[in-house]
């Protein structure tokens, strides 16, 4: 029998922070719809709900590219959600996460280039999908802020800024 290539160590060890960060972003928005449904902004939570599912999509697509390069993954923990206090909260939580995750992997796609470009294929397509979410979580606060002096509980913004 052959021996079947796998990543070395330090290349795994790259990627799992980057495992655990879309489990959380998941989570995160998981506890972002709960809130939403649970205060009455049932279109942020239906924002939330895909938001959600893209996060999952992230995670499944690293544990998918670990398994097929026969790295036995050791699965990171369930993260315990944040808690929310309001929509403006959820938002500039998102925005926080997202923009931190985006300078992760702008760093990690460094540090892979010069061992591993296969990995850093991957990294570039995760900073593109980041820069475009930080884009659209900072467009959200920035129209929520413009609604607070007249929209205190941000209804009217929930109304017209979600779809």
């Amino acid at each position: 029998m052959i021996q079947l290539q796998s990543l070395e160590p330090d290349e795994v060890q790259i990627i799992i922070p980057r495992v655990q960060d879309e489990l959380n972003a998941r989570y995160f928005y998981e506890a972002a719809k709960a809130w939403a449904l649970t205060n009455g902004y049932d279109k942020a939570a239906e924002y939330f709900k895909k938001e959600a599912e893209q996060e999952n999509q992230h995670y499944i697509r690293w544990i998918e590219f670990l398994s097929n390069w026969n790295v036995n993954i050791e699965f990171p923990l369930i993260p315990t959600p944040p808690k929310f206090i309001s929509l403006q909260d959820i938002l500039e939580k998102a925005y926080v996460m997202e923009f931190n995750l985006l300078e992760e992997y702008e760093k990690d796609a460094l540090n892979v280039f010069p061992i591993c470009q296969k990995i850093f294929r991957i990294m570039q397509d995760y900073v593109t999908i980041q820069n475009d979410s930080v884009i659209e979580s900072n467009d959200l606060v920035t129209k929520a802020y413009a609604y607070l002096s007249i929209d205190h509980n941000l209804v009217l913004f929930e109304k017209e800024n979600f779809s």
